[in-house]
């Protein structure tokens, strides 16, 4: 029963991860074509900044 529900805890927190993943590269995308290569970096460096505070929230969420 346990492990059932560690597996559903991990599957839930891959789709979020998954989710999260989806629109920020979807929103970088954006930021790449409409403005100049450097918001296009920062944009990345903003993005890692999210996965890494979501990836945080997820492990004390466990």
């Amino acid at each position: 029963m346990k492990f059932l529900l560690v597996a559903e805890l991990s599957w839930r927190a891959v789709g979020r991860l998954i989710g999260v993943a989806v629109l920020a590269l979807a929103g970088l995308g954006v930021v790449a074509v409409v403005a100049s290569p450097g918001a296009a970096i920062a944009a990345g460096i903003g993005l890692l900044l999210v996965v890494s505070a979501v990836i945080k929230a997820l492990k004390n969420d466990e």
